[in-house]
């Protein structure tokens, strides 16, 4: 008998333990390119990203892919974010956005930039402390690591914004819009 409930404690015991060490594991990373989906220009979230253009022979373009999994796409090590707050609802006189896709090309493998309408993704805008439309922050590993914060600058324009860039240490390789 006594031989019998040790068996039956090993039985109830083991699978236990071994569920406790399994939720201990972390699961593998994502990488950046598993957290893209499919082309969108109306997602709330999209990564700019310079690929071939589909039905155009050789020819190369920015493309607005969906972000399917914010959270892993800003846990992952790969690659850090450029994330461009904007705002659906305004109007880009300053034609900032178009900076932005040149910005993408240009920082091309160094770093992905990420649009995120400000609007529709208020938990973002609020995680990341963005004070004014449009912002950009850069992040790595879900850390902010800087802000171009806008609001305390009087003017500025995309190219204030690519400078900000360069002193983080991102060069854009401008003879990737030539």
């Amino acid at each position: 008998m006594r031989y019998r409930s040790k068996v039956l404690s090993l039985i109830l015991v083991v699978p236990f333990v071994l569920f406790l060490v399994s939720c201990g594991k972390d699961e593998p990373q994502k990488s950046y390119n598993d957290c893209l989906g499919k082309y969108s220009y109306d997602s709330p979230v999209c990564a700019m990203v310079y690929e071939p253009v589909e039905g155009e022979d050789g020819a190369y373009g920015i493309q607005y892919r969906e972000v399917t999994d914010f959270e892993a796409l800003k846990a992952q090590q790969e690659m850090p974010l450029l994330l461009y707050f904007y705002s659906s609802t305004a109007t880009d006189h300053n034609g900032i956005t178009a900076g932005v896709e040149d910005l993408a090309q240009t920082l091309d493998g160094q770093i992905l930039v990420v649009a995120v309408d400000s609007l529709q993704q208020r938990d973002i805008v609020t995680a990341y402390g963005v004070e004014a439309i449009p912002e950009f922050v850069i992040s790595s590993g879900g850390n902010k690591v800087s802000a171009f914060e806008g609001q305390n600058r009087e003017v500025w324009s995309i190219s204030d914004v690519t400078l900000w860039i360069s002193e983080n240490g991102y060069t854009p390789d401008m003879t990737k819009l030539e």
